[in-house]
């Protein structure tokens, strides 16, 4: 499938195929639970009898995909995709994350998903150092001049 964004053609980088994008499997009535919550909402927007028996604050929320994301943290298992009725693979929440898509996580799925959430994303690592480099360099031109 060919990228429809600008940003989809940079995150593929030179990725031959694409990994840790195996959908998680789903329990019925987990399913129906997901259905239930409307696209950029959370369980907490649907009546409590329905949530079957899952009471959390901000969790279970459902992208929306006219939206930025919410952020990814360790605790992204609770991230329903907008439009399916399951979780974020960890290749999503990794490309929300600005891994490249050539990056392969590996070990246990659970420490996969928890290596995605822990780390600064990888563009916003590049720009903080390129900032401190602008700020160095100043710093330098400044004392010479």
């Amino acid at each position: 499938m060919n990228p429809k964004t600008e940003y989809q053609k940079y995150i593929r980088h030179d990725a031959k195929v694409i990994s840790n994008h195996e959908r998680s499997a789903h329990k019925e009535d987990t399913k129906e639970t997901i259905a239930l919550v409307p696209e950029g909402g959370s369980l907490r927007d649907i009546p409590e009898e329905l949530r079957g028996g899952r009471n959390y604050h901000a969790l279970l929320r459902k992208m929306n995909r006219t939206k930025p994301s919410y952020t990814i943290d360790t605790g992204h298992r609770s991230y329903f995709h907008y439009e399916e009725l399951r979780v974020l693979s960890i290749r999503e929440s990794a490309r929300l994350q600005s891994y490249f898509d050539d990056y392969v996580f590996v070990g246990p799925k659970a420490e996969q998903y928890k290596e995605v959430g822990n780390e600064v994303p990888p563009l916003l690592a590049e720009n903080i150092a390129e900032s401190i480099e602008r700020y160095l360099d100043s710093i330098s031109n400044h004392q010479k001049g």
